[in-house]
């Protein structure tokens, strides 16, 4: 998922669902380190 992609997120309080679905379809656990990041 490109940056870009993420900047295109309309409500701040999708960031979490997103990242999560993100995480477990990807299998990656830094779900929370990029919601930390951006935030």
């Amino acid at each position: 998922m490109h940056s870009k992609d993420m900047h295109s997120v309309p409500a701040p309080l999708s960031w979490p669902t997103i990242l999560n679905l993100t995480g477990e379809l990807i299998n990656i656990p830094t779900a929370e380190e990029l919601r930390r990041i951006m935030m």
